[in-house]
C-alpha cells in the first residue's frame, strides 16, 4: 500500500522528479490510471476533511461514515416496518372489534418515539446515545465480503454487512410468526399441513389484516422486485444493490395504505442529497439482503423447516424475514488494477482485503468500536494502493538511485544485534528472506480468501475455529466435502504463519505473516536495533557493574533467559509433545522441569525452591528458553537441516577421546536414563535428548548434596562445611539463579553440557537463509520473531561466548570500555590541544573536570550538567580535541532544539574563528535545497561542525505500506545518514525522554548509524520529572543499560525500589557510559543568591471589586471538575468488571481531528515540554485528556477570566467589564515593587524590600537600597538560607563596602504556562510598563509581533525591561542574566521545567573569577535574584505547588544520594502526590502541605549552606585553555554556509558586519514610517549566505501599527520579514529573511569593489526560486536610489535626520490645517525629506562604479554582465501577477509599489490607491458590519443600494445564512459594481463613507477607498463583524495595486504573453497560468440596475 502518493495527491502537491519521494512513488506504484479517474477515486474513496464548508466537508470521516450509519439505520427501520405490519396483521380482529381509530390514535405517538430512537440527523447534529449503541451492535462485528462486481464488469465489490434481527432495539415485541405452526402435528403430511395452515389463515381475513398483508407484499416487491416466497425464508437470499438516491420514503406511503391514521408515523428517511455529491454514487451502494427466518425461531424448528418436515404459513413470509443492510464499495477494473498494483490476476482478494482493512478502520466506525490496534487514525495515513511483500525491493532501489545508505543487516559478530528494548537478536539479512516462499505464502493466503468467500464465510471468520456459513450449514452429507476443503486450505495457510516476509533496516521494520491468520501481516519495529559493543555482550554474560562497596550489580543467568523469552515464546501446546518426551528422561531429577504438570498448569516460577533442597534452581523461564532451542533443533533435525543428536554425541566422544562415561567421576551415572556408559542412546528424540543432556549436567553443576560435584568436594576437603564454602569457587559450579550466564562454560565441561553446546553451535552456524526458510516447512515451526529474538541469540550466546576463551575476550574488551569511562586525573589545562581555539578562551574549573573524563575518548558519554554550567563549551572542546587526536577524521553532528541551534553556532564562534559551523534546520534546508546541501556537507573540510535542529531531524517523512504494514521513511534522517557522521551529540536530551515520541524515534534512528564512533547526550535536567526519565535518554546511547524501564532485568534478579534503586541505576549507568555530572554548587562562587518569596492571594479578596463573582465562577468550574472526576472514577471501576457495551471504549472522536491544532488559548505549542505535566500514575487524571484540559482551564480562570470569551461576556453582564483578579493585581504589585523605590524600609514586613537609604535604617540581608541614583545590596553575612536582620546602617553605602555592595539593577521576567495568561498580564500592565514590555510565546504573530525579535530586544535593548513569557518556550538555552527577578504566574508541573526556567537568570558571573590584589574573588554584578511565586490559596494551585516541591525534594535525594549534607531530607516521609480524585476535590490551604513546604525549605537551607561552603573552598579562578593553531589536514574556511535566522557570525573581514535588526535598532529607525524606511535601505551593502550584494527591496509583515493617519510605521515588534538583495556578480535578486542578513557598516563606496569581490556568489537560478518560495510573504518592492560618495553610515544618519525632520513638518502642517478649518491632509503630501548630502554627488548618483557592478542599462534577472547603480532605480523588468475573480471579472493584480508597475498603464492596467476592507462569511457578520457603519458614519445612497443588493447573495447553508459567491453573481449580474473601475474623489464630509461590495471566489469583501473616505482610517485594525476568528470580520488596510480586467481567462493569458514579449519577466508565470485555469466564472442573470435608495435591511 502506498501512503505517500495519497498525501501528495490530496494536497495537490507536485513532487520533484529528482526527489526521494518521487522515486519511492514510482517504485511503489508502478501501475497508474488516468488522471481524471485517479482524481475521482481519491475524491470519492478518500474524501478529505476540511475546516471550512458545510458538514459534508468538515466531517472527519466525510460522508462515508454516514453511509454506514444510514444503512444500519435503514436496516433497523425495515425490520421495524415489517414487524409493525405483522403486529397489525396478527391483532387485526381485536383492533377492529374494539376501535380501530382509538387504537391507532393511542399507538402512533409511542410508535413515533420508537422510530426516533434510530434517527440519525445528519448535517451537523450528533447521534443520540441509543442510536450509537444500535450502530455499534450492527457494525462492530460486521462481516466483510469481496465478490466480483454487480455493477462494473471486471471490477470487484467490497461489502460491509450489518447484523440482522435488531428490531428489538425499538422496544416492540417481535412478531410471533410461528405460533400457528406449533399446533400442526408433527406427523402431518405436507398436504395436511397446507390445509391446516390455510384454515388458520381464516382468522386473518379481516380488511385490516389483508391491508397489512398487502402492504408487506408491496413493500417487498418495491425493495426486491418481487414478494418473498416461503422457500426463500429458509436461507439467506441474494444481495440487492440500491443506489444512494433510492427513495426509501416511498415505503411510508405504502404503510399509510393500511390506515390513514398512520400518516403521523414516518418510518423511513432518504439519505440527504448533500451527502453523496461529487460522483459518490458511482462508488457506493446500499446493500439489502433478505436473511431468512427471524432469530426467534428455535434451532430445532429452523432445521426442520429446512428439511421440509415443517412448513411456513404463507402469510408469515410477508412479516417473518430478517434483513441485513450494509454498504458496498464498487471498484471498476482499472481502479482494482491500481489498488492491487497489477496483482488483480494473482492475489486480488488478498490485496483488496489488506487495502480495505485500513480504509474501513478509518471510515466505518461507531461508538462502541473497541481498541485502536491496527487502525488508521489519521487521514494522511490511508493507503491508496496495495503492494506485495516483494515490493520492498523498490525501497532499496529508490535509495540506491539517490546515493543513500542501504543497510543489508545491522548485526555484529555472529550476526547479533542489540534491540531497541535492550535484549539481543539475530535477525536475517535482507537477502536471507526467500522471496519465492513469500510469494507462495501470499498466493496461499489469497486462495484462503477466495475459497472462503465463495463458501459464504466473511473475511472476519476465515481464521475462526468454528465457522458459521449458510453454504456450509446446508451441507446434508456426513462427509461435508466443502467444510473439509476449506479446512485443508486453512491448514496450508497455517504453514506460513509467522514467517519473515520482508525486512528493511533503513526504515526499521520487519514484516512477518501473522500467526493464526494467513491473510494478515504484522510489522516488527527494528528502529533502535544496532550492532552490540563488547560491553553490551558482557552485560548479558554477567558483567558486574557495582561500584566498590556496593552490592553486586550483574544480571543472573535466569534473568537473561527471561529477557530473551519475554513476549517471544512458542506456544506451550506446540511444545507439549517435546515436553512429554523429555519428562521421563529427567524424571527423578533434583531440578524442577518446566514440563512437569505443576509448571504446565501455571505454577509460580518465582516460588521458594527450598523444599527441593538448597540448590534447586532450574527456573521456569530458564528451562522454557532451553526447551525452545531444543524444539527448534528437533524440527531442524527432522528436516535434515541439522545433524542428529547421535552424530553430535559421537563427535564429542571422539574429540574428548572417551571410551566409557563412567570413568569420569563427575559424569558417573548422570545420563543412565537414556545413554549407556558406552554412549549408546536408548531413544531417538533429538530435541528431548538435547534437553536431557543439559538437564543432568546442570543438575550436577548446581552442587546438590547428592551430586558428583559435591562428592568430589567432600573428598577433597574432608567435611561438608568446607565443601559448601568452596562450592561457588569450583570451575564446574553453576547456579542459574545465582550465577552469571558466562558460567555456563562450567556446565559445558560436563559431557552433557558439551553436547548441548554443540547443538547450539551448529544452529548458530547454519546459513541464515536456510534457517529462516525452514520456518515455512510446517505449521508448528516457531515464528521468525521467536527465532530472531529468543532462540537464535540464546544459541549464539551459549555456543560462542559461554566458553572460557570467548567470555574472557569479551570481558577484557568490556573492562577497557569501562576504564575509558573514568576521568584521567593527569590531564591539566596545558595538555588541552584544541585546534583553532582562540587565545584567551577560558574554562570554569568544573568544565576542566569534565574534559578529564571526555579526554579518555569514551564511546558513550552523558553530560548531565545543570543549566549555566557550560555544557556546550565542554562538548565543543571535546569535538576539537577528538578531531586532532582521533585516528580517523571526525565528522561531528549536533542535534539541538530549534531555538538552541543559534546558541551552538554562536558559542563555537566565541571559542574559535577557525571552525565552520553549518546549521541544518527546516529553514536552511528550505533555502539551500537538498542538492546544494549535499554538495556542501560532502565536501566540507575537517574543521566543520554541523548543528541540526530537532524539528529538522524529526520532520519530513514518507509513508508507504508493504503487504499491509506501514513503513515510515524519515527522509531527513536518511539524507543525513549518507554523510557518515561518526560523532553525535544531542543537546537537551530530555526532549527525547518519551520513548514513543516522534522526536525520540528520529533521534534514535540517527544514533543507530553504523558509522558512529562517539555518542553523547547532554542535558541540564536529565530527570525532568521522575527517575524513569533517564531510561529513554540513555537508550539513545545503549538500550542494554535500562531497556525500556527501570525494572529491566531487575538489576541482578532483585526487585529494588527507592534509594537502593537509585544507587543501582547510577551504578549501571556510570559503568556503561562516561557520566559528566555537575550541579550549580560546583560554580557556586559565580552565582547570585536566590530569594524565594510566596505571595498568597485569595480568589474572593474583599478589596477586589467583582471577586465574589469570580469565586462563584471558579466554584462552578470546580463543581464541573468534581462531576468529571466522579464519572471518570466510575468508568475506572467499571473497567474491572465485564463491560456491558454501554460505555464507549474509544469514543467517536478517538482519532485526530485533522487540521485542528486544538489550541484555544491553552498552553503554548513552542517547545512545550510541560504541556500537561500529568503522568499516567496520576489516577483518573493521567488517563483523561478532558480532565487535564479542564484543569488547565481552571488555572487560566484563576489569573484572568476575561481572556476567556464566554466568561468575558458573563463578567460584563454582571457589571464587571474591566475585572482584574486578585492574582493579576498581585502580579502587577510585584512589577511595581521591582521598579519603584519605597521612601523608607517598612520594619513590619519580612519580605524583601527596596527603599531609599537613610542613616540608621535596619535592612535585612539582601535588601536593596537606593542612594544617589545607584542601587546597593545589603551583603549576606550568615550561611543559612533564611535572611537575617542586620544592625543599623550608619554610613552611606559607598563608604561602607563591607556592609553594602553596588548592585546591578536587573530586568524582570514574568513566567506563565498559558498564552492567555501571558496576554492577560501584558494587557493589564499600566501604560508606563507596557511601553517597556514584550511578550514571548507561540502566538505573538497574531498581534503582528515577532517572538524572536521580542526576545532579542529584551536581551539587548536597555529600554526593554519586562519580558512576559510562556515558560516552556524559554526554559532552555537562553541566558537571561540581565534579569534579576522572576514572577511566576503559574506553577510548572515538573521540577525539570522549573529548574530550566529559573536557570535563565541564575547564571554564573565571571566577575567572581577575577581575583583582586589580595587573591580574593571579585563581587558579582548581581548578588541576588528573586523568584516570586503568586499562589491562590484555597484552590488546586496549592496542591500543585506542593507536588512540585515533593518532586524537587525527591530529585535532590537521588542527585545527592552519597552527599551527607542531604541526610535530613531523608527524614521527611513525603507521600507521593498524585492528581487523584480525592486530591482534586479538596480545597487546599498551604497548611495542608506543611510537611512538603518544610522539606523544600530544608532543602533550600542545605543548598544555601553548601553553596556558601563551595564558595569558600572552590578555587575562584577561570582556567585558561592554551591557543592552538588550526592544523587539521585540509582545514579551510568555507566561503558560504547556511545562516540560521538571528545568528551572529564571526566577522573575519574589516567590513563591520552587523545583524540587520541590530543595525536598525542602533540607527534608531523604530517609529519611522515604512515608506520612509524603504528609502533608508536603498542600495545598502549587505552580507548574506549566498554572497554579498545590495538591498533593493523590503518585504513587510502584515501591518499592525499605524499612526494617526493610518500609515504603517516600523516597530521592532512588527518587523520586516525579508529583504530583497541583488547579489553581486550574477545580478540575481533574492528574498532573504532579515535574520540572515548582515549590514556591512564599514563599507564605503570606495570599498564596494573589494566588498563585492570578497566572496563568490553561490545562488543559482534554482536557488533563487527556492529561496523566494521559502520566504512566504507578500512582497512590496521599493525604489533603489543612488548611493552617495560618502560613508554609508553618514548617508543613513543624514537620511534618518531628513526623514525625521520631514515627519515633524508634516505633523505641524496638520495642526495648522485643523486650526484653519481645512482638511488635515491639505498640502501634507508635498512635504518631502530633503537630501542634505551633496558631497561627491552628481545628479543624485555616484560617478564611479565598482567594476563588478554592471554598466548602465536595463538587464534581465540572471544576467551575468556587470550592473550599474544607475540601473538601481528599483525596476528589474520582473513582475508578479496574481489572478483572481472580482465580481465575476477575471483580473490580474500587480503590486503598485513595484517600480515596474508604473509602466503598466500603457498595457491597460488600472492603478488605484490604498483601501480598507472587511471580509464576512455569514449574514450575522454582515449585519454587524452594517451596525458599525450606521453607528459611526453616514452612507451615501449608492452605497446603501449596493449593500441592499448584495444581501441577495446569502442563503441557508448548514442551518446558517452564508454568503454564496456563485449565487450572488447569478442573482445580481450587472448590478455588481467594480470597485477598481469606479472614479473616486476625496469626500469633504468627515462622516461620509462609501462602501463597495466585492464578490470574491471565497466570499464577500466590503471595500472602502481611503482617499475617498478618510474617515474610516482611525478604525483600521478593529473587529467590526462581531465574534469571528482570525482576520475575518476585522477592518484591515491593503496597499494599492494595478489591476487588469479581462473578459475571459484566455484574454488574461494573452495579456501575460503581451507583457513577456515587451521584455517583462513574470516570475510566477506557471503558477499564474495554473491559477487562471482554476478560476470559475458564473453566468450572471441580468437584473435592473436601478432601485430606489433604501437603507440596507438586516
Amino acid at each position: 500500500m502506498n501512503y505517500l502518493s495519497l498525501s501528495a495527491a490530496l494536497e495537490e502537491r507536485p513532487l520533484e522528479e529528482s526527489s526521494l519521494e518521487a522515486s519511492i512513488v514510482k517504485a511503489m506504484t508502478p501501475v497508474r490510471i488516468d488522471q481524471d479517474k485517479m482524481q475521482s477515486y481519491l475524491n470519492c474513496i478518500f474524501p478529505k476533511p476540511t475546516k471550512k464548508g458545510d458538514f459534508y466537508a468538515k466531517n472527519r470521516r466525510y460522508a462515508v461514515n454516514e453511509y454506514a450509519a444510514f444503512a444500519g439505520n435503514t436496516q433497523v427501520r425495515i425490520e421495524f416496518f415489517f414487524n409493525l405490519l405483522g403486529q397489525i396483521f396478527e391483532r387485526a380482529s381485536t383492533i377492529e372489534l374494539d376501535s380501530t381509530e382509538a387504537f391507532f390514535r393511542e399507538a402512533v405517538p409511542s410508535l413515533v418515539q420508537s422510530v426516533n430512537k434510530t434517527s440519525i440527523i445528519r448535517l451537523g447534529e450528533k447521534m443520540g446515545t441509543e442510536t450509537k449503541k444500535a450502530m455499534a451492535s450492527l457494525f462492530n462485528i460486521n462481516p466483510t465480503t469481496i465478490q466480483p462486481s454487480e455493477t462494473s464488469k471486471g471490477g470487484y465489490d467490497i461489502i460491509v454487512d450489518g447484523v440482522p434481527g435488531h428490531q428489538f432495539l425499538l422496544g416492540l415485541t417481535p412478531f410471533k410468526q410461528h405460533r400457528d405452526l406449533d399446533n400442526i402435528p408433527s406427523n402431518f403430511t405436507k398436504e395436511e399441513a397446507d390445509r391446516a395452515t390455510a384454515g388458520m389463515a381464516d382468522v386473518h381475513s379481516s380488511d385490516l389484516a389483508q391491508r397489512a398483508y398487502k402492504a408487506a407484499r408491496t413493500a417487498q416487491a418495491y425493495l426486491f422486485g418481487a414478494p418473498i416466497d416461503t422457500e426463500s425464508m429458509k436461507t439467506p437470499g441474494k444481495r440487492y444493490f440500491l443506489p444512494l438516491s433510492f427513495d426509501f420514503e416511498s415505503l411510508n406511503n405504502i404503510l399509510w395504505t393500511v390506515s390513514p391514521l398512520l400518516r403521523g408515523l414516518r418510518v423511513f428517511e432518504n439519505l440527504d442529497r448533500g451527502m453523496y455529491r461529487d460522483g459518490m454514487e458511482n462508488f457506493y451502494h446500499i446493500t439489502l439482503r433478505p436473511y431468512g427466518l427471524s432469530t426467534r425461531v428455535t434451532k430445532e424448528l429452523y432445521a426442520n423447516i429446512r428439511k421440509g418436515t415443517h412448513v411456513i404459513n404463507p402469510y408469515y413470509s410477508a412479516f417473518a424475514m430478517r434483513y441485513m443492510a450494509g454498504i458496498a464499495i464498487s471498484l471498476d477494473k482499472d481502479i482494482v488494477r491500481f489498488i492491487t498494483q497489477g496483482q488483480e490476476d494473482t492475489i486480488p482478494y488478498l490485496a483488496l482485503s489488506r487495502w480495505f482493512k485500513a480504509w474501513r478502520s478509518y471510515y466505518v466506525r461507531f461508538k462502541g468500536d473497541s481498541g485502536t490496534a491496527g487502525r488508521v487514525m489519521r487521514h494522511r495515513d490511508l493507503p491508496i494502493s496495495c503492494n506485495s511483500a516483494s515490493s520492498m525491493e523498490g525501497l532499496r532501489t529508490a535509495r540506491k538511485e539517490h546515493g543513500l545508505a542501504v543497510y543489508q543487516d545491522l548485526g555484529g559478530d555472529h550476526g547479533l544485534s542489540v534491540t531497541a528494548y535492550g535484549t539481543l537478536a539475530a535477525l536475517p539479512a535482507v537477502d536471507d528472506v526467500d522471496m519465492n516462499i513469500v510469494r507462495e505464502a501470499e498466493r496461499v493466503a489469497d486462495s484462503v480468501l477466495r475459497k472462503g468467500l465463495a463458501l459464504g464465510i466473511p473475511i472476519q471468520q476465515l481464521t475462526a475455529t468454528e465457522i458459521t456459513s449458510p453454504v456450509l450449514e446446508n451441507e446434508t452429507t456426513s462427509e461435508r466435502p466443502l467444510v473439509a476443503a476449506f479446512e485443508d486450505i486453512q491448514k496450508e495457510g497455517a504453514r506460513f504463519a509467522g514467517i519473515a516476509m520482508g525486512i528493511d533496516y533503513n526504515s526499521g521494520v520487519m514484516i512477518t505473516a501473522q500467526q493464526g491468520d494467513p491473510t494478515a501481516t504484522r510489522g516488527v519495529q527494528l528502529l533502535g536495533f544496532k550492532k552490540p559493543e563488547s560491553l553490551d555482550v558482557a552485560d548479558f554474560l554477567g558483567y558486574d557493574f557495582a561500584n566498590p562497596g556496593d552490592a553486586p550489580n550483574f544480571r543472573r543467568a535466569s534473568t537473561v533467559m527471561s529477557m530473551l523469552t519475554s513476549g517471544r515464546m512458542t506456544a506451550v501446546d506446540v511444545l507439549e509433545p517435546l515436553m512429554k518426551e523429555t519428562a521421563p528422561l529427567v524424571a527423578g531429577g533434583p531440578l524442577e522441569f518446566y514440563g512437569s504438570a505443576d509448571a504446565r498448569n501455571g505454577a509460580d516460577d518465582n516460588k521458594d525452591y527450598s523444599s527441593k533442597g538448597a540448590y534447586a534452581q532450574l527456573e521456569g523461564d530458564f528451562s522454557y528458553s532451553i526447551l525452545q532451542v531444543c524444539y527448534m533443533y528437533n524440527e531442524l533435525a527432522k528436516l535434515g537441516t541439522m545433524r542428529s543428536i547421535k552424530q553430535i554425541v559421537d563427535d564429542v566422544v571422539k574429540e574428548r577421546k572417551l571410551e566409557n562415561i563412567s570413568t569420569d567421576p563427575y559424569e558417573r551415572g548422570l545420563y543412565s536414563k537414556f545413554m549407556s556408559d558406552s554412549f549408546d542412546l536408548t531413544t531417538q528424540s533429538n530435541g528431548a535428548l538435547a534437553m536431557a543432556f543439559l538437564y543432568w549436567a546442570m543438575s550436577d553443576a548446581s552442587g546438590m548434596a547428592t551430586s558428583n560435584l559435591m562428592g568430589q568436594l567432600y573428598e577433597q576437603y574432608g567435611n561438608p562445611a568446607a565443601a559448601n564454602a568452596e562450592l561457588s569457587n569450583d570451575p564446574r559450579y553453576f547456579h542459574c539463579a545465582k550465577s552469571p550466564l558466562q558460567h555456563m562454560s562450567h556446565v559445558f565441561k560436563y559431557f552433557g553440557g558439551e553436547v548441548f553446546r554443540r547443538v547450539c553451535q551448529e544452529m548458530a552456524d547454519l546459513n541464515r537463509k536456510t534457517l529462516y526458510s525452514s520456518l515455512a516447512s510446517n505449521e508448528y515451526m516457531p515464528s521468525a520473531v521467536n527465532l530472531a529474538e529468543g532462540i537464535l541469540p540464546l544459541a549464539i550466546l551459549l555456543s560462542k561466548y559461554c566458553t572460557e576463551d570467548g567470555a574472557a575476550a569479551v570481558m577484557k574488551a568490556a573492562e577497557e570500555e569501562v576504564e575509558r569511562c573514568k576521568p584521567d586525573p593527569s590531564i591539566e589545562a596545558d595538555d588541552v590541544s584544541a585546534p583553532g581555539v582562540k587565545e584567551g578562551f577560558m574554562f570554569m574549573p568544573h568544565q576542566m573536570g569534565a574534559h578529564k573524563v571526555l579526554r579518555r575518548r569514551p564511546r558513550l558519554a552523558v553530560i548531565d550538567v545543570e543549566p549555566g554550567g557550560g555544557k556546550t563549551l565542554m562538548l565543543l572542546l571535546d569535538i576539537m580535541c577528538c578531531a586532532r587526536e582521533s585516528d580517523e577524521p571526525i565528522k561531528p553532528i549536533v542535534l539541538a532544539p530549534n531555538r538552541l541551534v543559534v546558541n551552538w553556532c554562536e558559542d563555537l564562534n566565541k571559542a574559535s574563528d577557525q571552525w565552520n559551523v553549518v546549521p541544518l534546520t527546516v529553514e536552511t534546508y528550505s533555502r539551500w535545497g537538498e542538492e546544494k546541501l549535499l554538495e556542501l556537507i560532502s565536501n566540507a573540510p575537517r574543521n566543520t561542525i554541523f548543528v541540526a535542529g530537532m524539528s529538522f531531524v524529526s520532520g519530513k517523512s514518507i509513508r508507504t505500506e508493504v503487504a499491509g504494514v506501514r513503513v515510515v521513511i524519515s527522509s531527513t534522517c536518511e539524507f543525513l545518514e549518507r554523510f557518515g557522521f561518526n560523532y553525535i551529540v544531542t543537546d537537551e536530551s530530555h526532549k527525547a525522554k518519551n520513548l514513543r515520541s516522534i522526536t525520540h524515534q528520529r533521534i534514535k534512528k540517527m544514533y543507530c548509524m553504523p558509522s558512529l564512533r562517539y555518542l553523547r547526550i547532554a542535558t541540564g535536567t536529565m530527570i525532568m520529572d521522575r527517575l524513569r526519565d533517564i531510561v529513554a535518554q540513555v537508550a539513545l546511547l545503549s538500550p542494554t543499560v535500562f531497556g525500556t524501564d527501570l525494572t529491566f532485568g531487575e538489576f541482578g534478579g532483585d526487585k529494588v525500589t527507592g534509594a537502593e534503586l537509585a544507587t543501582r541505576v547510577r551504578g549501571r549507568l556510570q559503568n556503561h557510559v562516561a557520566v559528566v555530572s555537575y550541579k550549580r554548587k560546583h560554580w557556586a562562587f559565580m552565582l547570585p543568591n536566590p530569594v524565594d518569596q510566596f505571595i498568597h492571594v485569595r480568589i474572593d479578596d474583599p478589596d477586589v471589586e467583582g471577586s465574589s463573582y469570580h469565586q462563584q465562577v471558579y466554584t462552578a468550574a470546580y463543581d464541573l471538575m468534581v462531576d468529571l472526576v466522579d464519572n471518570l472514577t466510575k468508568k475506572e471501576k467499571a473497567k474491572t468488571r465485564p463491560t456491558s457495551g454501554d460505555e464507549d471504549a474509544a469514543g467517536d472522536d478517538s482519532d485526530e481531528d485533522e487540521g485542528s491544532s486544538g489550541d484555544s488559548g491553552d498552553e503554548d505549542p513552542v517547545d512545550n515540554e510541560d504541556t500537561l505535566g500529568i503522568d499516567e500514575d496520576d489516577g483518573v487524571v493521567g488517563g483523561s485528556l478532558e480532565l487535564q484540559n479542564h484543569l488547565a482551564y481552571m488555572e487560566m480562570l484563576l489569573t484572568d477570566p476575561m481572556q476567556l470569551p464566554t466568561l468575558r461576556e458573563q463578567f460584563t453582564a454582571a457589571g464587571y467589564p474591566n475585572f482584574k483578579s486578585a492574582k493579576l493585581r498581585a502580579i502587577l504589585e510585584r512589577v511595581s515593587s521591582h521598579f519603584e523605590v519605597a521612601p523608607e524600609r517598612d520594619p513590619t514586613q519580612r519580605a524583601h524590600q527596596m527603599f531609599k537609604w537613610s542613616r540608621g535604617c535596619t535592612p535585612r540581608e539582601l535588601d536593596l537600597a537606593e542612594y544617589e541614583g545607584k542601587t546597593y545590596m545589603a551583603r549576606k553575612k550568615s550561611e543559612d538560607y533564611k535572611r537575617q536582620d542586620l544592625p543599623p546602617s550608619l554610613l552611606p553605602p559607598p563608604e561602607d563596602p563591607d556592609y553594602w555592595k553596588l548592585e546591578q539593577t536587573g530586568k524582570l521576567i514574568i513566567f506563565t504556562r498559558f498564552t492567555n495568561n501571558c496576554n492577560a498580564v501584558y494587557d493589564a500592565l499600566p501604560e508606563k510598563y507596557k511601553r517597556v514590555a514584550v511578550r514571548f510565546h507561540g502566538k505573538v504573530a497574531d498581534f503582528g509581533e515577532s517572538a524572536d525579535i521580542n526576545l532579542d530586544r529584551f536581551k539587548n535593548d536597555p529600554s526593554c525591561q519586562i519580558l512576559i513569557s510562556n515558560e516552556q518556550a524559554i526554559s532552555e538555552g537562553h541566558n537571561m542574566q540581565m534579569a534579576s527577578r522572576i514572577i511566576r504566574c503559574d506553577t510548572p508541573w515538573s521540577p525539570g521545567v522549573y529548574e530550566q526556567s529559573t536557570a535563565r537568570i541564575f547564571r554564573p558571573d565571571v566577575s567572581a573569577a577575577n581575583l583582586d590584589e589580595s587573591g580574593q574573588p571579585g563581587d558579582l554584578r548581581r548578588e541576588v535574584v528573586f523568584i516570586d511565586w503568586v499562589m491562590t490559596v484555597g484552590t488546586l494551585e496549592v496542591a500543585k505547588v506542593a507536588r512540585l516541591m515533593w518532586k524537587s525534594v525527591s530529585k535532590a535525594v537521588f542527585d545527592e544520594h552519597d552527599n551527607y549534607r542531604y541526610e535530613p531530607l531523608r527524614g521527611f516521609d513525603l507521600e507521593p502526590i498524585s492528581m487523584t480524585g480525592p486530591l482534586l476535590k479538596a480545597k487546599h490551604q498551604p497548611e495542608d502541605f506543611r510537611e512538603y513546604f518544610m522539606a523544600k525549605r530544608t532543602m533550600n537551607d542545605i543548598q544555601s549552606s553548601e553553596f556558601s561552603q563551595m564558595r569558600k573552598t572552590t578555587v575562584a579562578k577561570m582556567v585558561a585553555i592554551p591557543p592552538s593553531p588550526m592544523d587539521l589536514p585540509g582545514a579551510r574556511m568555507l566561503d558560504s554556509v547556511p545562516i540560521q535566522a538571528g545568528q551572529r557570525i564571526n566577522d573575519r573581514t574589516s567590513f563591520g558586519l552587523m545583524r540587520f535588526m541590530d543595525w536598525v535598532s542602533r540607527r534608531k529607525l523604530v517609529g519611522v514610517l515604512r515608506k520612509d524606511f524603504r528609502e533608508v535601505l536603498n542600495a545598502l551593502p549587505v552580507y548574506t549566505e549566498f554572497g554579498n550584494g545590495l538591498v533593493v527591496g523590503v518585504n513587510f509583515t502584515d501591518c499592525k501599527n499605524v499612526n494617526e493617519n493610518g500609515e504603517p510605521f516600523l516597530d521592532l515588534r512588527t518587523p520586516v520579514s525579508s529583504l530583497k538583495v541583488r547579489l553581486a556578480g550574477t545580478n540575481e535578486i533574492v528574498s532573504i529573511p532579515y535574520g540572515c542578513v548582515f549590514v556591512a557598516t564599514n563599507v564605503t563606496p570606495k570599498e564596494l569593489d573589494a566588498f563585492f569581490k570578497n566572496r563568490k556568489t553561490t545562488a543559482t537560478d534554482s536557488d533563487k526560486k527556492r529561496i523566494n518560495a521559502s520566504t512566504r510573504v507578500t512582497e512590496v518592492k521599493v525604489d533603489a536610489k543612488a548611493v552617495v560618495e560618502e560613508e554609508l553610515t553618514r548617508t543613513v544618519d543624514a537620511k534618518v535626520g531628513s526623514i525625521a525632520e520631514a515627519a515633524d513638518k508634516r505633523k505641524r502642517k496638520r495642526k495648522e490645517n485643523v486650526a484653519a478649518g481645512l482638511p488635515a491632509e491639505t498640502g501634507v503630501s508635498d512635504i518631502k525629506p530633503v537630501d542634505k548630502l551633496t558631497t561627491g554627488v552628481k545628479d543624485g548618483r555616484i560617478s564611479r562604479l565598482p567594476e563588478t557592478v554592471p554598466a548602465k542599462g536595463k538587464k534581465k534577472i540572471g544576467s551575468t554582465s556587470p550592473m550599474s547603480l544607475d540601473d538601481m532605480d528599483g525596476t528589474d523588468q520582473t513582475l508578479t501577477l496574481i489572478p483572481s475573480v472580482l465580481n465575476n471579472f477575471v483580473a490580474l493584480y500587480a503590486d503598485s509599489e513595484d517600480p515596474d508597475a508604473a509602466g503598466l498603464k500603457q498595457y491597460g492596467f488600472v492603478s488605484f490607491g490604498d483601501y480598507a476592507y472587511v471580509d464576512v462569511t455569514y449574514a450575522d457578520e454582515f449585519n454587524s458590519v452594517l451596525d458599525f457603519l450606521e453607528e459611526n458614519f453616514k452612507l451615501d445612497s449608492t452605497s446603501e443600494d449596493r449593500l441592499n443588493d448584495i444581501q441577495d447573495g446569502f442563503a441557508v447553508n448548514n442551518g446558517r445564512m452564508t454568503f454564496n459567491s456563485r449565487l450572488a453573481v447569478k442573482k445580481l449580474g450587472a448590478n455588481l459594481t467594480n470597485f477598481f473601475l469606479e472614479k473616486k474623489a476625496a469626500s469633504r464630509s468627515r462622516q461620509l463613507v462609501k462602501v463597495y461590495p466585492m464578490v470574491l471566489e471565497e466570499g464577500l469583501r466590503l471595500m472602502i477607498d481611503l482617499k475617498e473616505s478618510p474617515a474610516i482610517l482611525p478604525f483600521i485594525g478593529r473587529k467590526v463583524a462581531g465574534r469571528t476568528r482570525g482576520n475575518t470580520g476585522k477592518l484591515l488596510r491593503s496597499v494599492g495595486m494595478n489591476v487588469f480586467f479581462a473578459g475571459t481567462t484566455a484574454a488574461a493569458k494573452q495579456k501575460m504573453n503581451e507583457l513577456i514579449k515587451a521584455g517583462y519577466t513574470i516570475d510566477n508565470v506557471a503558477d499564474a497560468t495554473s491559477d487562471l485555469d482554476g478560476l470559475r466564472i458564473v453566468a450572471a442573470k441580468e437584473k435592473s440596475t436601478k432601485k430606489p435608495a433604501t437603507k440596507p435591511k438586516k
